[in-house]
């Protein structure tokens, strides 16, 4: 029985999946924030994490001897905020880490492959052209900002360092607006603001306000005037009336400005709506796209897929070593977008389909391809469209992209299984000082 409260002094001997330190006590394991591999470190004992378990949480009360891997952290959020996992760590140390969680995922599927250098940048620089603020009615104020991790707490934020410069300016002048009409926002003391999409492009800035209802009119008047005062590309309001994890609501329309913005990325024009998906790292993806366009024109350049394509980043990219590029996306908004990019690249040898990829993908495949990019969301590209692609007849190469590790791993097996090697695995950090982990693998059949 271990004694709550009970202070203790532990060596942290590893970091989980999350970024936090593991201690051992007895026979118990002791989970500390903000710590490293190698500290010693003196801490107070919490709950065990459920009845019964091993698994102990602790507060942290001094770091006595600290690692090497451990830098100074700028941001005065940083130890409240969830947005921000690894900051205390040096970027090369979160390299290592980063490239650590990919091998252990390989291996817990009995995968031992040598991964090509972890694609990072070392020093600061703006690693996030989308934001994502929440908002709360907290001691008759509204805020917004992030949360606390594991929690819906809201932290206040005032300014994020990895962010546009302007999002943070925007915000804080949205925030004094809709204190101005505060009791219009409320019903029932439940505020009907719940999120603000940021995005910002070519000089370009997109905003998305979420709501449960339709805003006032004498707001929506004061959120018009306030969006050509402040140069707005595009100001969109999207009602959200479920409580889903779903950001944004499935109403949405303009409020003020253009229902676009257009982005310069891979040496071509891409016009983004408020449904539109591009990564939020643009210099990372960059490289991360380049690669996987790179890898699939290495072979026969005939016909190539781009599965859950977006608005066509890498289908347009694709489009200069194949005769023929076909692009399939779920959400029809992107697709809309993806035609219009076609158009205003002059493009011609591609085709966009709007439809769940495991609904075409057998009609698909009739056809001899040579090259497929995937880059699914969490749960993966599934069984049933791993089976497809694996009947495709001649030789085959796949680049799959991951924001899952745990999709991964099923897709994987499921690729090994049907006859794929793997020729290459990088992981790229997409957002940095988190543990998220973007990965590439490239196979071959």
């Amino acid at each position: 029985m271990v004694n709550k409260d009970k202070e203790l002094i532990l060596k942290v001997q590893e970091l989980s999946d999350k970024g936090v330190g593991i201690s051992y006590y007895q026979d118990k394991q002791i989970y500390t924030q903000n710590t490293l591999v190698g500290e010693t470190i003196k801490v107070k004992l919490k709950d065990s994490f459920a009845k019964g378990s091993k698994r102990y949480d602790s507060s942290l009360i001094e770091i006595i001897q600290k690692s090497s891997d451990r830098v100074s952290v700028s941001c005065p959020y940083y130890i409240n905020c969830g947005a921000c996992h690894l900051m205390h760590m040096s970027t090369s140390a979160q390299a290592i880490y980063k490239s650590s969680l990919i091998d252990n995922a390989l291996c817990s599927i009995g995968i031992n492959f040598t991964q090509d250098k972890f694609v990072y940048i070392s020093k600061p620089y703006i690693a996030r052209y989308k934001s994502i603020r929440n908002y709360a009615y907290i001691d008759g104020q509204i805020i917004s900002g992030f949360y606390q991790n594991y929690t819906h707490s809201l932290v206040k934020i005032d300014d994020c360092l990895l962010e546009d410069s302007l999002f943070s300016k925007l915000t804080l002048s949205l925030d004094k607006l809709f204190n101005c009409y505060s009791e219009l926002l409320l019903i029932d003391n439940n505020l009907i603001i719940k999120n603000l999409m940021l995005r910002s492009a070519s000089n370009q800035i997109m905003l998305v306000l979420v709501v449960t209802k339709d805003l006032p009119q004498i707001v929506k008047n004061e959120l018009k005037t306030w969006g050509k005062e402040h140069n707005i590309t595009s100001f969109n309001l999207s009602i959200k009336k479920d409580i889903g994890n779903k950001i944004l609501g499935d109403r949405s329309y303009v409020l003020y400005g253009k229902d676009s913005i257009e982005a310069n990325f891979l040496d071509f024009k891409f016009i983004l709506k408020a449904n539109s998906f591009l990564q939020v790292n643009y210099a990372i993806a960059a490289k991360l796209y380049k690669r996987a366009i790179e890898f699939c024109a290495s072979g026969n350049t005939n016909l190539a897929l781009d599965l859950c394509c977006g608005v066509g980043t890498m289908t347009l990219g694709l489009s200069r070593y194949f005769k023929q590029v076909i692009g399939v996306e779920i959400v029809a908004e992107a697709i809309e977008c993806a035609n219009e990019n076609k158009l205003l690249n002059k493009v011609e040898n591609v085709e966009f389909i709007a439809a769940d990829v495991k609904d075409v993908i057998n009609s698909l495949t009739k056809e001899k391809i040579d090259a497929i990019i995937a880059d699914p969301s969490r749960v993966g590209l599934g069984t049933n469209v791993i089976k497809a692609i694996s009947k495709i007849k001649g030789p085959l190469r796949l680049a799959l992209i991951s924001c899952s590790l745990k999709g991964l791993c099923r897709d994987l097996k499921d690729l090994l299984d049907c006859g794929f090697k793997i020729e290459a695995v990088q992981g790229y950090d997409m957002f940095v000082h988190s543990t998220h982990v973007e990965t590439l693998v490239l196979l071959s059949k």
